[in-house]
């Protein structure tokens, strides 16, 4: 009996490590936009300990497009707040009144610290999106 409380126990604490390193959440709100910019370095959240994450996927979803308008995204990911040794990761698909939504994978190891850049075109530029993130933290 003890051993299977004993196997109980460390499959529960196993458990409990794995949720611990899985993060979702929304990671920016742009608020209205109507010209080209950047949301700034930003740290993932709940990731303060973990130099980055081991992998997951990021999804930009917009709203208040209009049918001319796009948007052009990309996320660089980088090692403190002036975005050391930063790198473009993650490039999304233009968004337009027919392509509304787009999941990326980050396949490979990534630092902490992101940037989301963004283009923003049209007869009269103003939109607001927000993005989202799901990772597992490295350790």
């Amino acid at each position: 009996m003890r051993r299977v409380l004993a196997v109980l126990l460390l499959v529960t604490l196993a458990l409990v490590v794995v949720e611990a390193r899985v993060t979702s959440a929304l990671v920016y709100s742009s608020g209205t936009i109507t010209a080209t910019g950047n949301s700034g370095w930003l740290r993932l959240p709940t990731l303060s300990r973990q130099t980055g994450i081991e992998k997951g996927h990021m999804r930009i979803v917009p709203a208040n497009l209009a049918t001319d308008e796009t948007l052009d995204v990309t996320v660089d990911f980088g090692y403190s707040s002036a975005g050391v040794g930063s790198e473009t990761i993650l490039t999304f698909t233009q968004i337009t009144s027919t392509n509304v939504a787009e999941t990326k994978q980050i396949s490979n190891a990534v630092p902490s610290w992101y940037r989301i850049n963004w283009t923003i075109a049209g007869t009269t530029p103003s939109m607001d999106f927000s993005m989202y993130a799901t990772m597992i933290a490295d350790d």
